[in-house]
């Protein structure tokens, strides 16, 4: 078993390093195709290795392949969702493993979901009514069709068994 503390650590501390010299990087990497492979094992290790050498595979084999979409004079794509206190959340989502398919697989993550809509529709000037609202009144042309094929499915099993 690893130190998960001090691993952690040294995980937090090559992420504050890292942002804190990212501008200081070059936006896009340069390497071709292939480099960064050949960098790595061509096999999977017999053991897994100590986490210092995970960093130092970051530093030497996967940081040059990256395109920094921190990086501040990087303006593609989407806007940057890596922020400090994006990560810090990234870091107890990933912890607490939430897997939100329904209410009752997750009813603080639901609920809290359904809020930040309602936040985000009430900064944005759109809706009067709940944001929970409005996705169930969404979602009833779905639920229409999955209650549809069941009893499609179910009367071609009566069928199958009466055959």
């Amino acid at each position: 078993m690893s130190d998960f503390r001090g691993d952690g650590d040294a995980a937090l501390d090559w992420v504050a390093g890292y942002l804190e010299r990212v501008g200081e990087l070059p936006v896009a990497s340069s390497v071709s195709p292939g480099d960064v492979r050949a960098k790595l094992a061509p096999s999977p290790p017999e053991r897994g290795e100590p986490f210092e050498a995970v960093l130092r595979d970051l530093d030497t084999a996967i940081l040059p392949g990256i395109t920094h979409w921190n990086h501040p004079r990087f303006f593609g794509y989407f806007a940057n969702t890596g922020s400090e206190p994006g990560i810090l959340a990234e870091l107890i989502v990933a912890a607490l493993n939430v897997n939100a398919m329904l209410w009752t697989t997750s009813p603080a993550a639901t609920e809290v979901e359904e809020l930040a809509l309602d936040w985000l529709a009430q900064l944005l000037g759109l809706l009067q009514a709940p944001a929970s609202q409005l996705l169930r009144t969404l979602n009833e042309p779905a639920a229409r069709l999955a209650r549809l094929v069941d009893a499609i499915g179910k009367r071609q099993g009566d069928a199958a068994e009466q055959a």
